[in-house]
């Protein structure tokens, strides 16, 4: 994605990320409050990415239209049969033209929700898309959301491969045991030692 300006969000604490275009700070502890902040304070317009994911080409298409922010759906067959059912969005890609008042929605609704955990944010994005007030756009989940089922399942089709869970450790086998606990803050403090980028 050659006009992209990769952007690592992240706490004050967590080293930078190699390959990134800069880093915005933010103070916190928990990986999604402090994501959610950041995105209420990120340029439009704006993709937002799950960090154990692989491109397999240019997503930047998904601003194209006049919708306001356009979602992935699920793929997992498991999940579309049940979780998908009630929560048909996953919500690991945001791209949003207009974001912001969105994103002040879902996060209101999501402290209010009681649902204290990264599965909780699901229901509170999906409820916030039903409220109707937003134009969304749906990306079809065998291309935008694939989950792989071995190490090497890599099918052309994809453009984005979702190394959810436990298949964390098939992206980076090195840093499987932060991954598959989604230790982001241990994660990226290994990759890059503290202090040594801003």
């Amino acid at each position: 994605m050659p006009n992209a300006i990769v952007t690592q969000l992240t706490d004050m604490r967590s080293g930078r990320v190699p390959g990134v275009d800069e880093v915005r700070r933010m103070e916190g502890k928990t990986y999604p409050y402090i994501l959610f902040k950041h995105m209420a304070d990120v340029p439009e317009p704006f993709i937002r990415v799950d960090y154990d994911m692989i491109f397999q080409g240019d997503i930047t298409h998904i601003l194209e239209g006049d919708h306001d922010l356009a979602f992935n759906l699920h793929s997992d067959p498991e999940v579309l049969a049940t979780w998908g059912k009630d929560y048909p969005f996953a919500t690991c890609i945001w791209g949003a033209n207009r974001g912001k008042e969105f994103v002040e929605d879902f996060r209101k609704r999501h402290l209010e929700s009681g649902r204290d955990d990264w599965m909780g944010l699901i229901p509170s994005v999906n409820e916030t898309i039903r409220s109707g007030k937003y134009k969304i756009r749906s990306l079809p989940g065998e291309i935008y959301n694939y989950t792989p089922k071995d190490r090497n399942d890599r099918p052309k089709g994809a453009l984005v491969i979702h190394f959810k869970g436990t298949r964390k450790s098939w992206m980076l086998p090195e840093e499987s045991e932060h991954l598959a606990y989604g230790d982001m803050t241990r994660l990226l403090g290994k990759i890059q030692p503290l202090g040594k980028n801003p």
